[in-house]
This record gives C-alpha cells, sequence and structure tokens, in this order.
C-alpha cells in the first residue's frame, strides 16, 4: 500500500491503498487486464518477430500513465509451437479495452471464436474508424485462426518480404476479430494487438 510496485517481492501493482475492486487487488496484483490496438502500423516484415512485436507493445503502452507497470505481448502467432493462445498465457481476469470495455471473460475466450467486443480501441483509449475485411482499412497483423493456433501464413515468421500474413479486423468480435479469410502481403501495413500478461 504504499504506492511504489515491488517486484521482487511478488507485487504487479501497488496503487497506494489496501482496497479491492480498484484495479489492484489489498494484495497487489491486477484484477483485469488490458488489450489494446496499436495507433502505430508496420508492415509484416517490419515487425522484426514476435519478440520485436511484444517491444512494439510495450513501447506503446510505457507512453501512457495508466499503462505504467503492465507488461504486455503481441497477439501474434510465431508458428504451431508458439502460437498466440500460448504467448499470453492463462489467466481467469477479465481482459478490457482502455475504456473499461469488457473483451474477454478470461485467456481461453481468445480461442473459442468470439470475443465480447471489438478489440478497436488504442493505447490512448482513442477509438478507430470501423473496418472490414476485405477494404484492407486498420487491418490487424495476427498469423492466428479463429481457434488460437497459428496460420501457416506469418510473413515468414514477420521478417522476410515476398510473403502473405494472416490479419485480424478490428471491428469484429467473430471469428474475423483474428482471421479474415483473405490475408495481406507482407509489405502492406497493419496494426497489432496488444494483450496484458503476468509480470
Amino acid at each position: 500500500g504504499d504506492g511504489l510496485p515491488c517486484k521482487m517481492c511478488g507485487e504487479e501493482c501497488d496503487d497506494g491503498n489496501q482496497a479491492d475492486d480498484d484495479g489492484c487487488s489489498a494484495v497487489c496484483t491486477w484484477e483485469e487486464r488490458v488489450v489494446f490496438v496499436t495507433q502505430k502500423l508496420w508492415t509484416g516484415t517490419e515487425l522484426g518477430g514476435v519478440t520485436g512485436a511484444d517491444q512494439k507493445c510495450n513501447v506503446a503502452a510505457e507512453a501512457i500513465d495508466e499503462l505504467s507497470g503492465r507488461k504486455f505481448v503481441a497477439w501474434l502467432s510465431k508458428d504451431v509451437v508458439d502460437p498466440a493462445s500460448k504467448r499470453i498465457g492463462v489467466s481467469l481476469l477479465p481482459y478490457v479495452r482502455r475504456d473499461k470495455v469488457k473483451v474477454a471473460d478470461g485467456s481461453m475466450q481468445f480461442s473459442s471464436g468470439t470475443i465480447l467486443a471489438p478489440i478497436n480501441v488504442n493505447e490512448a483509449g482513442d477509438p478507430l474508424t470501423a473496418n472490414d475485411c476485405l477494404s484492407g482499412i486498420n487491418r490487424v497483423w495476427t498469423g492466428t485462426e479463429s481457434t488460437g493456433f497459428a496460420s501457416v501464413e506469418t510473413c515468414s515468421v514477420w521478417s522476410m518480404n515476398g510473403m502473405t500474413g494472416k490479419v485480424g479486423n478490428l471491428s469484429s468480435t467473430g471469428a474475423e476479430w483474428t482471421a479474415c479469410m483473405m490475408s495481406a502481403s507482407c509489405d502492406s501495413q497493419g496494426r497489432l494487438y496488444c494483450v496484458q500478461v503476468a509480470g
């Protein structure tokens, strides 16, 4: 309750009080996890693999005071061994957008084929323009099918030219939120979904 998170002591957060139901629990753990879509866009070959994509999510988050102290990974599959569903870990906590709208009841929901609300709010809390898979406007790189498993289209693990990558539709709550029927050229631009994880 001193307002200074002690990572070595096992504190994920410390909001200066010992109350529950205010985002940070009395035992200094997050009570919800945040998910956002990045304001910035990159080509599929600029991501620098999943490690580079994770770094981009955390750089975006670090610029926002309300996201300080939270760790994020990109909802992005590397391969069949390291799909997005595995990379975000397992959690029963609710996942919310920056505007506090609930997106998922737990991490398993991201692999269920549907989510509760579209992930169309960026790290600053601003809503983004509606999208559809055909227009290609505001597409999101995922490399991930609706099951949470890796697509075969990952821009050669997000580092090479001349390939295609699976993209999602940030306006959708159905399977297309992560897996549009049509993939995108890796030299086109897309955003990233960033999902808070433990740590």
